[in-house]
């Protein structure tokens, strides 16, 4: 697994804060997105959590859903080849 680079913990607190500020906010209504959405993650992300990725493919009705297995917050950059593979594909359906 290719780890995500250590943050600082100014940086995790900043973080955590905005997170729990979303967590309260009125969740907006994704379902007025009508347009193919592509949703990516890495399912060892410390910044976002996976579970909201979840919870965006389930809001929003067109939306496709990759999770990369032992990536983190960077899961594109850490498998760029697949991920230039899914983006190329997405983009011409």
């Amino acid at each position: 697994m290719v780890e995500d680079k250590a943050i600082t913990l100014a940086t995790y607190r900043r973080q955590l804060i905005a997170i729990k500020q979303y967590a309260h906010d009125q969740p907006a209504n994704l379902a007025q997105i009508n347009q193919p959405t592509l949703i990516v993650n890495g399912d060892h992300d410390r910044m976002v959590p996976v579970n909201g990725s979840y919870e965006l493919h389930e809001r929003i009705l067109n939306s496709q859903l990759k999770l990369y297995p032992d990536a983190g917050h960077m899961a594109l950059f850490q498998n760029p080849n697949d991920f230039a593979a899914l983006l190329a594909q997405f983009l011409n359906h």
